[in-house]
């Protein structure tokens, strides 16, 4: 797995295992065979297509969409989590557009559903 703590311009694409702990200034997307591991910072959005794998650790400063691959959230999403297809989790101790996820909505989300909107 590769690693990185720099600053990366632009719109970001991940297809093989990256584990992060700088800045992407643009939005990112893990493709099928992209195993993303987020300790920084990604200022746009985040796009989880299917067959991929995300852990959220860091920060993202705009929305996360899961499309069909597997998502952990640990950390924090400035906007709104959308989980269209694939599987989500979200801990306890997360935050999503300013709200502290608590013990009871800490879950697997079902199909098509949002979180903080």
């Amino acid at each position: 797995m590769r690693t990185s703590n720099q600053k990366l311009e632009g719109n970001t694409i991940v297809n093989d295992g990256f584990k992060f702990s700088g800045m992407i200034t643009g939005s990112t997307s893990i493709i099928s065979g992209g195993y993303f591991v987020l300790h920084g910072t990604c200022c746009r959005d985040l796009f989880v297509e299917p067959g991929s794998v995300v852990y959220i650790h860091g920060t993202v400063l705009g929305d996360v969409y899961n499309r069909g691959g597997k998502l952990e959230v640990y950390g924090t999403i400035g906007g709104n989590l959308y989980r269209i297809s694939g599987t989500t989790f979200v801990d306890e101790n997360s935050m999503i557009n300013g709200h502290r996820i608590n013990s009871v909505e800490s879950k697997m989300l079902s199909e098509s559903e949002t979180v903080a909107e």
